[in-house]
């Protein structure tokens, strides 16, 4: 399958996921996006940036650009449930200490588990998606 196909697919899964936080946004949460190459929230510094696909943040105060992160999430695809990928997985764990989500299509879940555990990362959950026609529906794996 094309790349094109794939980033549309993970694309979907970022936005869909981002939408499971309801209660979240109602705390006064921001969630933030960053599908596809786009740059659109980050965390750490300025000289190291990293992009997590979807970002759950408490802004410092009303109306504040930035705040301190609670959740990070991480979108792959069947193609992107590698060891290249897992050094993204393991720097997240090893910079991020708070909620890490890794979601990968279902039927992948225990290669990512395999991965996780080989490369020592730290995930705090991982959940599965499944694509039906426009629907994307999440499960959570209960391996970790």
């Amino acid at each position: 399958m094309s790349y094109r196909i794939r980033q549309s697919e993970h694309d979907r899964v970022v936005e869909a996921s981002s939408n499971t936080y309801g209660s979240k946004l109602a705390e006064g949460r921001r969630v933030s996006v960053n599908p596809g190459s786009q740059h659109n929230f980050y965390m750490g510094d300025e000289k190291h940036p990293r992009y997590p696909d979807v970002v759950v943040w408490k802004p410092r105060y009303q109306g504040a650009s930035g705040g301190n992160v609670e959740i990070i999430e991480e979108v792959e695809t069947a193609e992107s449930v590698t060891e290249a990928e897992a050094d993204q997985w393991v720097d997240y764990g090893s910079f991020f200490p708070g909620t890490f989500f890794l979601i990968v299509p279902k039927g992948w879940e225990r290669r990512a588990l395999a991965i996780i555990r080989q490369r020592r990362a730290r995930v705090s959950q991982i959940f599965s998606y499944l694509l039906s026609g426009q629907n994307v529906s999440f499960e959570n794996t209960k391996l970790l």
